[in-house]
């Protein structure tokens, strides 16, 4: 099997002369261990003056996926409406715990640049996610071509499923061509996991419909001025719940936090100046101001709009045609001038609305890093 630096598990990237000297060598490994319950089979590295790949095959117990499948049959993964909604199913999956590795050669650190996956399944598990007794037909689930090749490559068992993990790593220094010692370090990724939901209510219908006619003489200048319309437009009204707070623990230690509301304001930002040509987009969104005690980062907690929002759609289009372009979502990003406070956003809506349901996310690791030390 060819391998190639900063390639996928097909390297569709490359072509012709690039491909041979892009091409690295194989350094067999061949080491297999445990990181906590779950069993890491290490086949080879490859090296180059480009970089170097690792490989990394994680086995899958198939009674693990049957659990899974058996929570989540078909008609529930079909039913799947909100981002907590598939948050939630990729969460459960024992074939979507994507991990990243910090590697050194000889004690010699080297630099992660990427890495992608893809999973295997035996036949007996397509039979149960496709939830026919028939061979998985073509517009169902089935093994992606690259997966088999893996198989084939690294000899794995057929009887279990298999996560493919491909990291691709740059020379911080010279290159090592022929390493004789290898330590990782592995850590997972972070899987957002929602801990309680709450919900505002800001304005009335009346105050909303007032608020949308003023930000929309500001988004369209007239014919007398030459000037450019308002960035943005703020409601200037509290959600009713300021002041509130929310008691919520976490998942996984099971630490108590507390959510203090400080307000919720109806906001309207005008995309005119940097959205794509006869693109309408939506403009309307809320900004909640709020702070939760003890400290936590802002890289482990944050909270999220529980609907999905409105996607943009052409300006010739009506809003029954459904016609979109471009961007599939618009997002917005804000920052309290208040260092003790901070802001949640919500999704963005063609409309101004009163009520927006808000969910409470705590970013999980799934486990502790793994670190160990290979003679090559």
């Amino acid at each position: 099997m060819d391998v190639y630096h900063n390639g996928n598990f097909l390297n569709t990237r490359f072509a012709g002369t690039v491909r041979q000297r892009g091409r690295l060598t194989a350094l067999p490994v061949h080491q297999t261990f445990l990181w906590e319950s779950q069993e890491l089979f290490i086949p080879a590295l490859y090296t180059g003056k480009a970089g170097t790949v690792l490989d990394v095959c994680v086995k899958i117990p198939i009674e693990d996926m049957a659990a899974y499948l058996k929570k989540w049959p078909k008609e529930r993964r079909l039913a799947l409406k909100t981002p907590e909604d598939y948050e939630q199913l990729d969460a459960d999956n024992p074939g979507s715990r994507n991990f990243r590795a910090e590697m050194s050669l000889n004690d010699m650190p080297v630099k992660l640049s990427s890495y992608c996956s893809i999973n295997w399944y035996p036949e007996t598990v397509f039979r149960m996610g496709n939830e026919n007794p028939a061979p998985a037909q073509d517009d169902e689930w089935k093994n992606d071509r690259a997966a088999e090749m893996l198989m084939e490559a690294y000899g794995c068992d057929r009887e279990s499923c298999w996560h493919f993990v491909r990291l691709n790593y740059d020379w911080s220094h010279e290159p090592v061509l022929s390493p004789h010692r290898m330590t990782l370090e592995f850590c997972a990724e972070q899987i957002p996991i929602t801990a309680g939901h709450f919900t505002t209510i800001t304005n009335t219908a009346e105050e909303m419909q007032v608020f949308a006619e003023q930000t929309l003489r500001q988004h369209v200048p007239s014919a007398q001025s030459p000037e450019s319309p308002s960035a943005s437009g703020t409601l200037p009204s509290e959600t009713k719940d300021a002041g509130k707070t929310i008691k919520i623990t976490h998942p996984v230690t099971g630490q108590e936090y507390t959510l203090t509301l400080y307000e919720c304001r109806q906001n309207r930002h005008s995309f005119a100046d940097i959205g794509a040509k006869d693109v309408l987009y939506p403009e309307y969104c809320h900004l909640l101001s709020y702070c939760i005690s003890p400290e936590i980062s802002r890289d482990l907690f944050d909270i999220r709009d529980c609907a999905e929002g409105d996607h943009p759609r052409k300006a010739e289009a009506s809003e029954e045609s459904g016609g979109s372009q471009g961007a599939t979502a618009v997002f917005m990003a804000f920052k309290s001038n208040l260092p003790e406070r901070r802001t949640a956003v919500s999704s963005m809506h063609f409309e101004p609305v009163s009520e927006i349901r808000w969910r409470m996310v705590f970013q999980i690791r799934t486990k502790p890093n793994r670190k160990i030390t290979f003679s090559i």
